[in-house]
């Protein structure tokens, strides 16, 4: 158990926050994914259809420069699914004869990253404490039952195992819980995009 726990300790929480880490750029945590599309209007005419898709959204204009570009903020920091996220979208219109050419930049919001951070850092933090006074309560169990038992007598002794098998399951539960967050976050960061390909779609 004991090598299981260190394991823990060593591999499953420095590969969360290796995956947190990979994440950060210079524009605070939130690098930037392009997806393009073209749309069969020129830009005016394409802007102000973009614009009142945003708002029909529920975005949150940022900044603009008609008919060049828009960026805006989209989704909710509770949400479960990739489109809702809360993140920023910068889009760029680029004239093409009689076309526009839509570039769009997506990026995590600062304050999701940070919440991520804050709640992947307390999981572990948590994990971490259990996991080395598990080991320390085991160890001390194992060197001094016998006295326990001579003293108090051997239900004393198998409470406190079944105690120490209790936290072992939390434990257990906990890594299990940080495994699937990790893996739910990678699958969110290389989804981020879905929101700005359904407007460029709606767009073409």
């Amino acid at each position: 158990m004991r090598h299981k726990l260190v394991l823990v300790s060593k591999c499953i929480i420095p590969a969360t926050f290796k995956c947190l880490a990979a994440n950060y750029s210079k524009e605070r945590w939130c690098s930037k994914l392009m997806i393009e599309g073209l749309a069969p209007s020129n830009a005016e005419r394409v802007y102000e259809e973009l614009k009142r898709l945003l708002l029909a959204n529920e975005c949150k204009i940022v900044s603009e420069d008609p008919p060049r570009s828009i960026t805006v903020e989209h989704g909710s920091l509770w949400a479960w699914s990739t489109r809702d996220i809360k993140k920023r979208v910068k889009f760029v219109l680029i004239p093409q004869d009689s076309k526009t050419k839509i570039v769009a930049f997506t990026s995590l919001a600062p304050s999701y990253i940070a919440l991520s951070v804050i709640a992947f850092t307390l999981l572990a933090i948590i994990l971490l404490i259990e996991a080395l006074a598990l080991i320390n309560a085991e160890a001390w169990l194992r060197s001094w039952s016998w006295l326990i038992n001579l003293f108090f007598g051997s239900a004393i002794t198998q409470s406190m195992q079944e105690l120490l098998n209790t936290v072992k399951a939390l434990l257990i539960a906990g890594s299990i819980v940080l495994v699937i967050a990790t893996i739910s976050e990678i699958y969110t960061y290389s989804r981020r995009e879905t929101f700005a390909e359904e407007i460029i779609r709606a767009l073409s």
